[in-house]
C-alpha cells in the first residue's frame, strides 16, 4: 500500500490483498487489475502529510474494524474524507456515526469539516449541520467573540466556508450588522497578513 501525500514523499506499507479487496470496490479493482504473478499496489491519494495518520487508521480499520479514540475528532474527519474517496463505505459510515454522536465538535474538527466537505455535503449527511451547531455554540455570540482575543484567534483560523456559515446563521447573535461586518473585515485582514507572511 502506497501512501501518497500531494506534498511530500510517498510511504509504503505492507497489506494483504484478500483483506483490503473485501472492504473497498476501489481496492478490489486495483487488486483485480494486477498482472498475474505480481503484487497488487494500492495507492492512497492523501491531501497532505496531515492525512498520514488517517491512512494508518483506515488500514487498521480494514483489519480490525476499530476506529481511533473517540476524542480524536479531527482524525475522524480526515478518516471520513479518506474512506469516502477510497470507497470504503462501512468505515465512512462508522466514522460519520462517531462524529455525529459527539456532544460537540471542537473548532479544529469544525474547520476541517467545512474545508473538506462544504463543496460536496452529500458525502457526509448531517456532518455540516453538526459543525454549524458546534460553531454557533462556540463563536456564535459575535459580541463576545470580537471582545475576546483567544476567540478572535479562533475566528481567524476558520476557513472561508465556516466563516460564511457563521455569519449567515440566523441564530448567530450580534448587536448590529456592524458587528458582523467587523468580524468579516477582521477575518479578511488576518488572511491577507498570512498570505503576505507566506510570500515573505
Amino acid at each position: 500500500v502506497v501512501l501518497a501525500p500531494r506534498l511530500g514523499s510517498p510511504r509504503t506499507l505492507p497489506g494483504h490483498a484478500i483483506v483490503l479487496a473485501t472492504v473497498s470496490k476501489t481496492w478490489a479493482a486495483a487488486v483485480a487489475s494486477a498482472q498475474p504473478g505480481r503484487r497488487a499496489t494500492l495507492t492512497l491519494d492523501l491531501r497532505g502529510a496531515e492525512q498520514l495518520d488517517a491512512a494508518h487508521a483506515l488500514l487498521r480499520w480494514a483489519y480490525t474494524g476499530a476506529l481511533p479514540d473517540a476524542a480524536q475528532l479531527s482524525l475522524h474527519v480526515h478518516l471520513l474524507d479518506l474512506a469516502a474517496r477510497q470507497s470504503v463505505p462501512d468505515a465512512a459510515a462508522a466514522c460519520l456515526g462517531r462524529l455525529l454522536a459527539a456532544p460537540r465538535l471542537d473548532l479544529d474538527a469544525v474547520s476541517l469539516a467545512f474545508s473538506l466537505f462544504a463543496p460536496a455535503p452529500a458525502a457526509c449527511p448531517g456532518l455540516l449541520e453538526a459543525a454549524r451547531t458546534s460553531l454557533r455554540e462556540q463563536l456564535g455570540d459575535l459580541e463576545a467573540t470580537m471582545g475576546s482575543a483567544p476567540a478572535r484567534e479562533q475566528l481567524h483560523a476558520l476557513p472561508h466556508a465556516a466563516l460564511l456559515a457563521l455569519l449567515l446563521d440566523p441564530q448567530t447573535v450580534a448587536a448590529s450588522e456592524l458587528t458582523a461586518l467587523s468580524a468579516a473585515h477582521d477575518w479578511l485582514t488576518h488572511q491577507k497578513a498570512r498570505c503576505r507572511a507566506r510570500r515573505g
